[in-house]
């Protein structure tokens, strides 16, 4: 069964229907945001067997098409220009994609990786620049789903990206911009992030960010309490100086027994940006508990001249568009 129908049955959302048409070779689109210069590779490549996947994951200018079942890569550093498309009912299982280089696309792809010891995430972005994930779904996680930072001896931060229409399952935490576990959290700089149409299940780091840049629009924040986390859960954690701007996002903060609450937006340090316009609040609706932390100062820099988003204004219709469209299709 998927996600999607997992969390049908959950929620009771009759509504919340998957569109899946017949599809081919997906046509060529453009990201929104900052990884509007992501185009993948432009060679055609159609791996059938887990050998095949790997050695197409590693070779450059490749337009990966994925058969429609479940395919095992392991932990695969991904060549530069290159594309991983989706058919209905493809799925990466027990697979981290690593971006390490420039021009990476993934879409249309289910991302399973059950917890087997590793602790792996299911993409992790080290250094890696203009990238675009795009209706993905999540499930399954050892560890973060999407990571976005740079080890101390990397080159540089990871670049311009765009995250949309993304299935975080409620598996642990979503999106990690800028700070791994065990190492000295340090602020990434040059890391500049667009996200839009996603759909954060999870409690927490919707995302947590050091120091990058994120523009954030039309996305649907929380499980309207369909799980129980059992401890104080944030939606947006900030610090170092992240920039921060959310616009026409729809906010469910949960409240439950025992938790002592959860709040939208945290903040650490007085250096952090941040921006809030048209948000929408399903559960608290004076917004009261929206904000905790330092005091935003500051303003977001400016943004290239080819930066494009299309944003509309925040509804319950927009949430349950979101909640229908995001994912892998």
């Amino acid at each position: 069964m998927s996600l999607k129908s997992e969390l049908r049955d959950l929620l009771g959302l009759d509504a919340l229907e998957v569109r899946v048409a017949a599809l081919e070779v997906p046509p060529v689109e453009v990201a929104e945001g900052f990884g509007a210069l992501a185009t993948g590779g432009t060679q055609l490549a159609e791996p059938t067997t887990d050998a095949e996947l790997r050695e197409a994951l590693h070779t450059p200018d490749l337009k990966i098409m994925l058969p429609p079942y479940a395919l095992r890569g392991g932990n695969v550093d991904l060549a530069r220009d290159i594309a991983v498309l989706g058919q209905p009912g493809s799925v990466l299982r027990n697979t981290m994609l690593h971006v390490t280089r420039e021009n990476t696309v993934i879409r249309n792809v289910e991302k399973d990786s059950p917890n087997n010891g590793s602790g792996a995430d299911l993409i992790r972005v080290n250094g890696g620049d203009h990238f675009w994930f795009d209706h993905v779904t999540c499930r399954a996680v050892g560890d973060e789903q999407i990571d976005c930072f740079a080890y101390p001896d990397m080159e540089h931060d990871p670049g311009y990206g765009t995250l949309s229409n993304i299935l975080f399952g409620p598996e642990w935490g979503a999106l990690l911009i800028g700070e791994r576990s065990g190492l000295t959290p340090f602020p990434l700089e040059r890391t500049h992030i667009s996200i839009y149409g996603c759909w954060f299940m999870t409690s927490y780091r919707h995302p947590a960010a050091s120091g990058a840049v994120i523009d954030s629009w039309n996305n649907y924040r929380g499980p309207d309490d369909a799980w129980r986390f059992g401890y104080d859960a944030y939606s947006v954690e900030l610090k170092d100086g992240a920039k921060f701007r959310s616009r026409g996002d729809v906010w469910s903060e949960r409240n439950e027994e025992g938790s002592g609450g959860a709040i939208a937006i945290k903040s650490v340090g007085r250096s952090v940006v941040l921006e809030i316009a048209d948000p929408l609040f399903l559960l608290r609706e004076d917004g009261s508990e929206m904000r905790r932390g330092a005091d935003p100062q500051g303003t977001m820099p400016e943004f290239p001249d080819w930066y494009r988003s299309t944003v509309v204004p925040s509804s319950v219709e927009l949430r349950a568009e979101i909640m229908t469209e995001a994912g892998a299709r």
